[in-house]
């Protein structure tokens, strides 16, 4: 019984404990009544800055937290309780200037099941102009983002901090034309983007297209497995390297770029970045190798000799391959090296978390083979790293 547990359990427990600080519930009540009393209960907790809701029952629970705590900085929703249907009732058409505003700074919703209720999000944001950090999920509907990008601009002009999972059926151009607005111009303070973008959304020269957001940007992770990963990523993801001249963090997730094209990308941050994640891939058009069948092996009159010179002639090609992989992956760690201020390194991805994809540029640091002393010789001239990570492996660069 909900009334019970909030009467005869949390209520004491909060007066027992005025000095609480953080606070979790598996289930938030969503009733009215035990709502507001428990949200005036946690009012009188002068010292609460955080709660943290595994399931909500519905939006009446949520809003009494706001309307009797409005210390409470950050705000994190993981799910909703199963088989629940959430009614839009309860978040009251006040007056803006009578809303009661909040000192919410941290808004994490972590689960993408809100979206059929959309529209709570706008009073929500209305009530929270202090927010500096927002995380939502938009999956399905991409008729939500519009309406939040026109919230967060309208009520949260302190945003520094915006974390988007994208994931739509269909993108209409009014998707693009949101997200362009909400970056550019939308969140004048905004420092920190993280956008998982299954949908294939992301365009630099369209959503990067203001000089002072270029400027101001200091952290950029993105999570795609984009069809588009095999044209040049100086039109997608890996651009920003070369137009924020001031990033410290880049992290390019479950994505690769081509070897030569970073080899030859103008990095504008080569002295601010602190934080890399990369995955490469081997270029295209395949390389040049020693061909299988040899003119000579035509000429060789007997079938023994002739399937000797192919297996010598398949050892030839597999060695030139192997060296010629090791030549680019030193040629990676020595553009590495001109990152003045990297302190955490990342290259590759464990392949027992996330396979290998086609092509993709394998470190095989550690290995036995001589030819491999140039590669370590590499890592060995390379600063001592904080963190350094290669294919899901951490390697401490200092005692």
């Amino acid at each position: 019984n909900s009334n019970w547990l909030v009467t005869q359990i949390w209520i004491p427990l909060f007066t027992q404990n005025p000095g609480l600080r953080r606070i979790t519930f598996n289930i938030l009540p969503g009733s009215s009544g035990e709502a507001a009393e428990l949200g005036r209960a946690m009012g009188n907790l002068a010292q609460l800055e955080e709660v943290y809701i595994i399931f909500i029952k519905d939006w009446g629970g949520l809003e009494a937290l706001l309307d009797f705590c409005p210390q409470v900085r950050k705000i994190a929703i993981e799910a909703f309780t199963p088989g629940i249907v959430l009614p839009i009732r309860n978040f009251r058409s006040r007056d803006n200037f009578n809303e009661p505003k909040t000192q919410v700074r941290e808004l994490n919703l972590l689960s993408r099941d809100w979206i059929p209720h959309f529209p709570w999000i706008v009073p929500v944001l209305r009530r929270c102009p202090l927010l500096e950090s927002l995380t939502i999920p938009l999956h399905s509907s991409q008729e939500t983002f519009p309406v939040v990008v026109r919230a967060i601009v309208e009520h949260c002009p302190e945003i520094r901090h915006l974390n988007f999972k994208i994931q739509f059926n269909h993108n209409g151009p009014e998707t693009i034309d949101a997200l362009a607005t909400l970056l550019n111009t939308g969140c004048p303070r905004l420092t920190s983007l993280q956008l998982s973008d299954e949908a294939d959304i992301f365009l630099l020269e369209r959503h990067f297209m203001s000089r002072d957001l270029r400027q101001r940007l200091e952290q950029f992770v993105c999570t795609s497995r984009s069809k588009r990963n095999d044209v040049p990523g100086t039109e997608l993801v890996f651009g920003v390297l070369t137009v924020c001249p001031n990033l410290k963090v880049f992290k390019a997730k479950k994505m690769t770029i081509d070897v030569m094209e970073f080899l030859e990308m103008d990095v504008a941050c080569l002295g601010t970045l602190e934080s890399l994640h990369l995955r490469f891939r081997y270029p295209q058009p395949e390389r040049t190798m020693v061909e299988v069948t040899d003119v000579q092996v035509a000429e060789k009159e007997e079938e023994e000799e002739r399937a000797e010179a192919i297996e010598a002639n398949e050892e030839s090609k597999e060695q030139a391959d192997r060296l010629y992989c090791l030549h680019l992956q030193c040629r990676i760690l020595d553009k590495l090296s001109q990152f003045s201020a990297l302190r955490e390194l990342h290259l590759g991805s464990d392949p027992k978390e996330d396979p290998l994809q086609e092509n993709e540029v394998h470190f095989e640091i550690g290995e036995a083979e001589k030819e491999k002393d140039e590669l370590l010789q590499r890592f060995a001239q390379m600063r001592r790293f904080e963190t350094l990570k290669i294919n899901g492996v951490n390697f401490f660069a200092h005692d």
